[in-house]
């Protein structure tokens, strides 16, 4: 009987279509069954993709939030406080979240899921398929997303619902090695978000899909037993002093500056995860440059930049310099003190056989930016980066960051008083070279206007160079103050009237960058480090005018809807006082930026036929609260 089943089971096998899809076999609502694979595809693509594309999808906070009766109400109050409302307040206030596939540049993966039906009958085999359940034989529909569009939504919902899991690490304190505790959060399970969008998303119902964001409990990568063995084995890693040998000269370093050099990161291995000790060359080629070449390259070097038209940077020497080429030497460095342990993860004093060598490049004057920055001939010594809220009505806002940092970005402020102005570098940033309407305050009120979310990057431009220690010439604050920005420390421009100038009084040019998200923007200043030390006194904020209530009617909204337009703030004022020292302690300057700040008045709007006064009286008891 037993050989007569197999037989039975041998010839069905045999019998059986390799190109076809077993009988029974689903994906999703779809039967593929005795399909091929090219069937299947157009028949999941015929089912799922139209309305893959045609679905918005709500994601609440809360239960709470998903029953609220006017959810479109909701949203009109949130895009309108988005422009408002600081990146750290929006993101604690947020509630909702409204995506759908454009938005992620989601695809059906409709060939993929076509040959995994296909594969079920063969994985499975005879006996599988007669005992297999519905489950077994089908295929669940899914998407497939761009991932950074993905983990920027997963990111965003965490920010605001829940905590971060920090790593158990070690901190580096001296020739002091430690562990530092890591800390659980809360935090969504990626897998399982990702699998509930795809099912909302491709559910033949409701071209509005929603569900509510689910915050769980994580725990870090890395416990503390990796941390120790992570500690353990930089504390026998490390020797008491490396050499360094150039053509030109023999340099050491000691126990203390080769552990400052140490950094740790969590990585895989063998499924897992552990705290990998390495040398982070940002300090070590710092160190090396200046020990080799004497304050890098000599105090009597100075550069010139130079911009080309397609946005090429040259970097020019005052002379020939021998620049070292010393990431082969630091990778062989960390080989030595590290290797052992990512082979092993049992810690082992380093095998190092003698002075690590050092190449020395031929002497020259010219190098692209790439080349002086690995060199260390200039180095990023500025760098501010301001956040901003990205939503469907911040568009134009983003937009117009974007298009100006573009503007302003690889332009240079010459060396011995070269100044540099935000105006001379945007110009008018009008319609006609591509600015969008956003909104600005405009006499105490949201207005919408051409080129705003400028002045976020001239606040970005003029906190880089107030770090840097810099001569600031003209600077104006905002009518409004935002607590997206250090207290006092804003900059407001506006054509052709209010600008932004700092000069460079140090004796090399200096090169200001410029990169951006869709959520934060990043001004860096590039050139020969004047290493100037800057401390700020910043003074007790004064009360200025109190702010007003005023309502408006809003056609679009129905009888007795209300919303707030416009959040009020009352005017205050306050001053900053910046000194400027030398690296050896001396002050070489200082300067004080007062800000005075007007009040921008609340303004509520309201659906025509509203009862006015019991509208009044429920913001009149919300101000109070």
């Amino acid at each position: 009987m037993v050989v007569l089943v197999v037989a039975i089971a041998a010839l069905f096998g045999a019998l059986s279509p390799h190109d076809r899809i077993e009988e029974g076999v689903h994906v999703g609502e779809v039967d593929v069954s005795g399909m091929n694979v090219a069937e299947a595809a157009a028949a999941i693509s015929d089912k799922y993709s139209n309305h893959l594309n045609a679905t918005t999808v709500y994601i609440f906070a809360d239960e709470e939030t998903a029953k609220d009766a006017d959810i479109e109400l909701q949203i009109i109050q949130n895009e309108a406080l988005a422009e408002q409302l600081s990146f750290e307040e929006a993101q604690s206030n947020k509630k909702l979240w409204i995506t759908s596939a454009a938005a992620l540049s989601a695809a059906l993966p409709a060939q993929e899921m076509a040959e995994e039906a296909l594969r079920i009958g063969g994985e499975l085999g005879f006996f599988g398929r007669m005992a297999a359940t519905e489950e077994d034989l089908t295929v669940t529909p899914r998407a497939t997303y761009d991932e950074n569009l993905l983990a920027g939504l997963i990111s965003d919902i965490n920010l605001a619902l829940g905590s971060p899991v920090e790593d158990y690490s070690v901190a580096i304190d001296g020739e002091s090695v430690s562990v530092v505790q890591g800390k659980e959060g809360y935090l969504l399970d990626n897998e399982e978000f990702t699998e509930r969008l795809s099912e909302v998303l491709l559910v033949d119902a409701s071209a509005l899909q929603s569900f509510v964001a689910d915050v769980r409990p994580a725990t870090y990568r890395v416990d503390e037993g990796m941390a120790n063995a992570a500690k353990d084995a930089i504390e026998a890693a490390i020797p008491a002093s490396v050499e360094f040998a150039s053509d030109e000269k023999t340099v050491s370093f000691d126990r203390a500056t080769l552990l400052s050099w140490v950094a740790t990161r969590a990585s895989e291995r063998d499924g897992g995860w552990y705290l990998e000790p390495y040398i982070d060359g940002t300090q070590a080629s710092k160190d090396i440059l200046e020990a080799v070449n004497v304050h890098s390259f000599g105090e009597d070097v100075t550069v010139s930049i130079d911009v080309a038209e397609d946005g090429a940077v040259q970097v020019q020497s005052s002379k020939d310099v021998s620049v070292p080429n010393i990431e082969g030497a630091l990778a062989s460095l960390d080989g030595d003190l590290f290797g052992s342990y990512r082979e092993t993860l049992q810690p082992s004093p380093a095998d190092i056989p003698g002075a690590i060598g050092i190449t020395m490049n031929d002497g020259r004057s010219s190098f692209g930016l790439d080349e002086a920055l690995s060199y260390g001939l200039v180095t990023e010594f500025s760098s501010f980066t301001t956040q901003f809220t990205n939503t469907s009505s911040t568009a134009n806002r983003r937009d117009n960051i974007h298009l100006v940092s573009d503007t302003i970005g690889n332009t240079v402020a010459k060396a011995d008083g070269g100044t540099w102005s935000f105006l001379d570098h945007a110009g008018p940033m009008d319609e006609e070279d591509g600015y969008k309407d956003a909104n600005q305050i405009v006499g105490g009120r949201m207005e919408q206007g051409v080129g705003g979310g400028v002045c976020q990057v001239a606040t970005t431009v003029f906190n880089a160079v107030y770090e840097a220690g810099l001569d600031v010439d003209e600077r104006h604050n905002h009518s409004l103050y935002s607590t997206s920005y250090p207290a006092g420390l804003d900059a407001a421009v506006s054509y052709p009237g209010l600008d932004l100038v700092w000069s460079n009084q140090t004796s090399s040019d200096v090169l200001l960058r410029t990169s951006y998200t869709d959520s934060s923007v990043t001004v860096t200043l590039v050139g020969i480090d004047p290493e100037l030390e800057v401390v700020t006194e910043t003074g007790e904020w004064e009360e200025g005018k109190k702010h007003v209530t005023e309502y408006e009617v809003d056609e679009t909204l129905k009888e007795g809807a209300s919303y707030v337009k416009t959040a009020g703030t009352d005017g205050m004022k306050i001053s900053v006082t910046r000194y400027v020292k030398d690296k050896d302690g001396k002050r070489v300057g200082w300067d004080t930026f007062p800000s005075v700040y007007s009040p921008v008045n609340r303004l509520i709007a309201y659906g025509k036929g509203s009862d006015l006064a019991a509208i009044k009286e429920k913001y009149a008891e919300n101000e109070e609260e």
